[in-house]
């Protein structure tokens, strides 16, 4: 999910921190949108939104802690290989330049 430009340019470890969490806050909206989808077949909307933040979201929306546990442990993965992809991509790139 790194976009290619940030791949092929050498830039300071912030920039590149930076360009990885936008592409991890990316995933994990594209990764909410399709779960919601498969719920109620819709995308996230206006209507899906205020059912979320409203005061009754306890009532529409229950998770578990094995939820939770699977939320986590995916978000954890996710972070993770984004890092470590950028930083074998930017090690790979550092040798052959």
């Amino acid at each position: 999910m790194i976009p290619l430009p940030f791949i092929f340019v050498r830039m300071p470890r912030l920039l590149r921190s930076v360009a990885v969490v936008t592409c991890v806050f990316a995933l994990i909206v594209l990764f909410v949108d399709s779960s919601v989808y498969k719920i109620y077949h819709y995308h996230v909307n206006a209507v899906i939104l205020h059912m979320v933040f409203s005061s009754a979201a306890g009532e529409i929306f229950t998770l578990g802690w094995s939820d939770w546990l699977i939320i986590i442990i995916t978000l954890s993965v996710i972070i993770g290989y984004e890092f470590w992809l950028q930083r074998k991509l930017y090690l790979k790139i550092g040798r052959s330049s």
